[in-house]
């Protein structure tokens, strides 16, 4: 997924030199990265006009478009829709590059975040500033592991950002017990400039359990925000990314989060929440041999970078107690990297753990997954969402 990343370690990636992505808790492949191509057939974008755009599996192409902008432009704004990968943009002003190592040199400008539809605006107080003349704008995927056939809309507009276009889905007739899709819809995914995994909404206000290590940074802290939150409803068809969340409580012992959505992508507030959620329920009240079902966004669930949910089914296969108290829940339903922060649901779906780590016997390819029951929550926490619960 996508980094917040400098527009020096991001070309790196680009031209297949460093992959900075992703982090040990992320989707890795055993295949090396493509290397990025420059497309050499440069695409006139019309001030307000979509374009749609598909990238074969076999091009592995950072597409090339060109807008003119006017000595009177007060603003540039370019806007990536409906993408089926994680879509970066990277804008130079002048003369093409030929080269990947020219597209080095020359960039002024690069969006990549954790966002997967990526938006970039240019104004006088951009750095560098918005000038008159013509930009090369290069749209496609730094972060691809893969081959991976890509589609997505680009639109670039003047003193105004293009209005948005929401595509219509077909209507998803829910087959899923009632209990279950709630539990989908419950189940969200995390992007950040960190890491991507998963994480459940545990009140109808936005509040969201997850794992700690899902946020932790490289230096020993943690995300304070800019976490994008993607939903799932229909599991056919990869979640939609439309919300931002911020951290509420850390406990690095426990390995867990909790966090707020707190805007939509724009950063609009959300004023009235009113979130799919899953209640907590009894990890006292599990036996061996209950059944467990995970949902998450494991990387194995998918070839490319944004892929739809994955539910893995198990028993109870035991418990590991500390000082009185179950620490964890050892399940044999499948847990892997991008599952962590998930959730683990009972036969009522409701949440009684969070996957946070699997071990694995490599002579014999047996594993087993660890769940941290939700009875491990400090009371604060626990108050806060029960505090949060419709009256």
């Amino acid at each position: 997924m996508k980094t917040g990343l400098s527009l020096l370690v991001a070309l790196c990636v680009l031209a297949g030199v460093a992959q900075a992505w992703p982090p040990p808790a992320a989707h890795t492949q055993e295949a090396p990265a493509p290397e990025r191509k420059l497309s050499t057939q440069v695409t006139e974008l019309k001030p307000g006009v979509a374009i749609d755009v598909t990238v074969k599996q076999s091009e592995s192409y950072l597409r090339a478009f060109s807008i003119k902008v006017p000595p009177s432009a007060k603003s540039l704004h370019v806007v990536v829709e409906d993408a089926t990968a994680d879509i970066d943009l990277i804008l130079c002003l002048g003369k093409q590059p030929a080269t990947l190592d020219e597209l080095e040199e020359q960039a002024e400008h690069i969006s990549s975040t954790a966002r997967f539809n990526e938006v970039l605006t240019l104004d006088k107080d951009s750095e560098p500033r918005l000038k008159a003349g013509t930009y090369f704008i290069y749209g496609g995927s730094l972060q691809a592991e893969v081959e991976e056939e890509i589609t997505f809309r680009i639109t670039a507009s003047l003193d105004a950002a293009p209005p948005r276009v929401e595509r219509k889905r077909p209507p998803y007739r829910v087959h899923q017990p009632e209990g279950l899709q709630r539990a989908i819809d419950a189940s969200v995914r995390l992007d950040s400039e960190v890491s991507t995994g998963s994480a459940t909404v545990v009140t109808p206000t936005g509040l969201l359990l997850t794992c700690y290590h899902v946020l932790e940074s490289e230096g020993g802290g943690y995300l304070q925000k800019g976490v994008y939150v993607s939903f799932t409803h229909d599991p056919r068809r990869d979640p939609v990314q439309s919300h931002l969340a911020e951290t509420v409580h850390v406990d690095k012992s426990l390995d867990l989060a909790l966090l707020r959505i707190v805007s939509d992508l724009d950063g609009n507030e959300v004023k009235r929440p009113a979130f799919a959620w899953a209640p907590l329920g009894n990890p006292g009240d599990l036996m061996l041999d209950d059944e467990i079902r995970c949902l998450g966004y494991p990387g194995i669930g998918g070839s490319r970078s944004i892929y739809g949910i994955t539910l893995s089914r198990g028993i109870v296969a035991g418990f590991l107690e500390r000082k009185g108290q179950v620490q964890f829940i050892k399940t044999d339903a499948l847990i892997s990297a991008g599952n962590s922060g998930g959730g683990a649901f009972n036969s009522k779906f409701e949440l009684i753990g969070v996957p946070t780590e699997s071990m694995h016997a490599d002579e014999t390819m047996e594993s087993l997954g660890y769940l941290r029951p939700v009875s491990a929550l400090p009371e604060k926490w626990r108050k806060l969402i029960y505090d949060e619960y419709p009256k």
